[in-house]
């Protein structure tokens, strides 16, 4: 039988253990958290050339991915006739069905259409996007220090999200309208490749043809970016709130169990009368102390 020395020296360690664990996940947690959106409180920071080699790899990963659908995107964009089965004269109606028809007809490397272009769109975009977010809210929490809470934080995220985005489809824009004009070519082609597009487009239209289309695309991408880095930082938070939680009631389950079943391993060996309650209060520091130790 245990006492309620005892018992309260059982729950105490347990909640040491578990102050324990939560710290380290803390820490944990807000070193993993230092890649997106400077922090003031994380030591190990990245460098801008991490932070823009980490944009150029995922840009160039995801447009890897996601070409052929963009592909099949653009020829939507460019039928006249409805998508749809019913309509005979529609060549596209559905996206494996137009992915399908457009290996059939021109080869599998068709999806890929405009990939080179794509891949210096999104490598540029992710550079700039991504260093210029880094510098815009480390110069936030500088200038606006009342700011810095986690209760602010998807604003600020929003606003340098935002900016940053809109800078990225600045610098990117002439890419993408490259990128569009080869995907959207049909046969006979009118440009062999990116230099000489480049070339016809600037001596036939002028350089002013490189931003057509600028305005709606960043009405379209300012909240899109800055949306998107309140809501990581958002639900960021939320998981690590909830995860904390989880993690410290499992840890105090795990230590009370483990310290619980130690004290009836040993209770036999504890004296009878009042000296059990304080040898129950040494066991208790002296597990106390193994936790630390441990930890």
């Amino acid at each position: 039988m245990i006492s309620p020395m005892a018992s309260l020296a059982l729950t105490d360690s347990s909640q040491l253990t578990s102050d324990r664990q939560h710290l380290a996940i803390d820490v944990q947690s807000r070193k993993q958290s230092a890649m997106v959106g400077f922090d003031p409180l994380i030591k190990e920071k990245l460098h801008v050339s991490e932070h823009a080699l980490a944009g150029a790899v995922s840009g160039a990963t995801t447009r890897l991915i996601c070409q052929p659908l963009d592909v099949i995107k653009i020829r939507f964009q460019l039928q006249v006739e409805p998508l749809s089965s019913t309509c005979s004269r529609a060549k596209y109606w559905g996206v494996s069905q137009a992915a399908l028809l457009i290996a059939k007809e021109e080869g599998v490397s068709a999806l890929w259409k405009g990939h080179v272009p794509a891949q210096l769109l999104s490598v540029t975009f992710g550079v700039t996007q991504f260093v210029t977010f880094e510098m815009l809210t480390h110069e936030a929490w500088h200038l606006a220090p009342s700011f810095q809470s986690d209760h602010y934080r998807p604003l600020v995220h929003f606003v340098c999200g935002a900016a940053a985005g809109s800078l990225a489809t600045l610098v990117s824009f002439p890419t993408d309208v490259v990128r569009t004009r080869l995907v959207a070519q049909g046969e006979p082609k009118v440009y062999t490749g990116i230099i000489h597009s480049f070339k016809m487009i600037l001596k036939e239209e002028g350089i002013g043809a490189f931003f057509k289309g600028l305005s709606p695309t960043l009405l379209q991408i300012a909240p899109h970016a800055g949306a998107q880095f309140a809501f990581y930082n958002l639900f960021k938070g939320l998981w690590k709130r909830c995860n904390k939680t989880l993690w410290t009631s499992v840890c105090g389950r795990v230590a009370s169990i483990g310290l619980y079943g130690r004290f009836l391993r040993e209770g036999s060996s504890l004296p009878s009368g009042p000296c059990q309650e304080e040898a129950a209060g040494a066991r208790f520091r002296t597990s106390q102390a193994e936790i630390w130790k441990g930890t």
